[in-house]
């Protein structure tokens, strides 16, 4: 796994052994006072995982309670674990709405440092959702595909540089971006953002 920052990371002589299929870990203080313990097990990984071996279960946020089954589930699947950085999953309490944006209603791939690259953001309800990105012309028809069959992160970012599918450059014109995902819950998301690629 890649570590973001090994000053983060704490060496101990031995580690206690963390079953696959179910356990329990608490966190305890110096003098034994238990802060937190949750009971975790496989059935906790997202339902979209064919297989689990090697992807972490994520706390969602430390707001609530650990033992919230709920407030787990699995590291998005580009990062399967994010050893000494913030969780793949992390997410506020506070969102409620489902966003999916595009960062310039004009972006020009002309390679000149200005607006070069359009940024798509994303930020999800809730943890688990599964799906694609791809961008389309204004006839409908699908020009690049941004994320196939991914397990999405709950708040994140994707960049394209204006190439299509085979990698040629893209005429002037108007574009859409969209996102389709699904919940394991049956929720399901269709967004799309509308832009322009021009050469300024």
């Amino acid at each position: 796994y890649q570590c973001e920052n090994q000053n983060t990371l704490l060496k101990v002589s031995t580690l206690p052994s963390l079953p696959d299929d179910k356990g329990t870990i608490s966190l305890l203080t110096n003098h034994g006072l238990e802060l937190e313990t949750v009971n975790y097990s496989d059935k906790m990984h997202s339902a979209f995982i064919d297989e689990q071996e090697g992807i972490s279960l994520e706390r969602i946020s430390s707001q609530p309670l650990a033992n919230q089954v709920q407030n787990w589930h699995s590291a998005a699947s580009n990062v399967r674990a994010t050893p000494g950085a913030q969780n793949s999953q992390h997410k506020e309490i506070d969102a409620s709405e489902p966003v999916f944006s595009a960062d310039l209603q004009i972006f020009s791939p002309d390679n000149d440092g200005y607006d070069d690259v359009q940024i798509f953001k994303l930020q999800f309800p809730d943890a688990g959702y599964f799906g694609k990105i791809f961008i389309t012309n204004d006839h409908g028809a699908i020009v690049k595909n941004l994320a196939e069959n991914v397990l999405f992160e709950t708040t994140s970012s994707l960049i394209w540089n204006g190439e299509s599918e085979n990698l040629q450059a893209l005429p002037i014109g108007i574009y859409f971006a969209v996102l389709e995902a699904v919940h394991p819950s049956g929720k399901k998301l269709q967004k799309r953002v509308r832009f322009v690629l021009a050469r300024l």
